[in-house]
């Protein structure tokens, strides 16, 4: 009788990958199933599996081993990182005739921008244990060791572009002239995993305050990072925070634009509440993206990964009374060189001045800000009027109010 010696080493592997599932960090979870199958007639021993994560994911793309497992006699390689160790298993890992086994690695990527598809190989490499002849093949794609040949796995990571957009106002300051100054600051937040180009905030001013009410924008819009501000912006018939075609936002960035704002009232007092837009485009998602501002400075107030609020922002704008100063210097220093009537805004302002024995010296029926201590009723038309107190009278012209006190020159 011949008995039959069996050394005819063989094996496959296969590889597959998981779908990529988003983290709220924006990283994604991926699973990676390497199939193993001893298709020889002798047992392997030595059985390694080498990945090396570095030729598969390129700089910015960064990686971190969460977990490992391994079935059957295969013995997991916990040490295991894709970079400076590439074994997925122990020396001791033994693969029986016709047995087949796994090993499961459980990777956190963070794309930084790179979404693949990213392909790589990996490769098997074994030992008869009679005779110690070496086996060594390449991975397959999917879960079938037996498939013939080798073939890339790929991986894909979909985009995830968000945007959220939060608005809040200053407190208001009121001016001389019965107007109200106060700044918008606008937090632009690329919430998603890949960066933001053509990004624009649209805010229409014209209709919150609209006619009688007045505004205008006070000095230059004022942007941070990679967005540059529209230079054109009056809040009416360019109502683009943003310049479009120049302003970016790389994933995880929050930036900032400041828009001060002047509004004259026209006695239209009350609380003005509006929303801006924020749009942008994900280049690697092939889409745009939207989002409604949120008042105050989040913009995902409830910081749940989704900036899916919105609310107006207010502005009070209070009623006012006019603002009679006591005294002026009228000597050319052009520091309180007139008789200046705060909060006036559109009103129709008539001044009557005395002097303390009760002759007129200054009458003005439409009383424009502009007296300067110059007499123009009397004995002393056009002289300056000497320093002292005088006796004044303004009616509003508009609402009927009257007001009556003392002012002092001094020069």
């Amino acid at each position: 009788m011949v008995s039959v010696v069996h050394n005819n080493p063989a094996a496959g592997i296969a590889k597959a990958a998981g779908i990529p599932v988003l983290q709220p960090d924006g990283a994604y979870r991926v699973d990676l199933v390497f199939t193993l199958r001893n298709t020889g007639d002798v047992h392997l021993k030595n059985v390694m599996v080498g990945d090396d994560l570095r030729r598969v994911f390129a700089a910015p793309v960064t990686w971190t081993v969460q977990s490992m497992a391994a079935s059957g006699t295969l013995i997991a390689n916990t040490a295991y990182n894709g970079h400076s160790d590439t074994s997925l298993l122990q020396p001791l890992s033994t693969l029986d005739v016709g047995r087949t086994d796994s090993v499961t690695v459980v990777l956190l990527v963070s794309p930084a921008g790179s979404f693949g598809p990213f392909y790589n190989t990996a490769v098997l490499n074994a030992q008869s244990v009679q005779g110690n002849l070496p086996v060594r093949r390449l991975s397959v794609a999917g879960r079938d060791p037996m498939a013939p040949g080798s073939s890339p796995t790929a991986i894909h990571f979909p985009p995830n572009p968000k945007i959220g957009l939060a608005k809040s106002a200053g407190e208001t300051k009121l001016e001389i002239d019965g107007s109200y100054t106060f700044t918008y600051t606008f937090f632009v937040r690329n919430m998603g995993n890949t960066v933001l180009t053509q990004v624009n905030v649209a805010d229409d001013l014209q209709r919150v305050f609209a006619p009688p009410m007045s505004f205008r924008v006070v000095g230059n819009i004022r942007a941070t990072g990679n967005l540059v501000s529209n230079a054109g912006f009056n809040g009416k018939d360019d109502v683009q925070l943003l310049n479009v075609s120049e302003s970016s936002l790389p994933a995880g960035r929050e930036d900032t634009i400041v828009l001060t704002v002047n509004v004259q009232p026209n006695k239209a007092f009350g609380t003005y509440n509006n929303t801006a837009v924020v749009t942008a485009r994900a280049a690697a998602a092939q889409t745009d993206v939207t989002d409604a501002s949120a008042n105050g400075n989040l913009a995902d107030p409830d910081a749940n990964g989704v900036p899916d609020e919105s609310s107006q922002t207010p502005v009070v704008l209070s009623p006012t009374k006019l603002r009679i100063p006591q005294g002026f210097s009228p000597n050319g220093d052009g520091q309180n060189d007139r008789f200046v009537i705060g909060n006036v805004g559109p009103d129709k302002i008539q001044l009557e001045v005395y002097n303390r024995w009760g002759n007129a010296v200054y009458k003005s029926a439409d009383y424009r800000n502009d007296w300067n201590g110059k007499s123009n009723q009397g004995v002393r038309f056009g002289d300056d009027l000497p320093d002292g107190t005088y006796y004044y009278i303004v009616i509003n012209l508009t609402t009927g109010e009257r007001f009556m006190s003392f002012i002092t020159i001094m020069r």
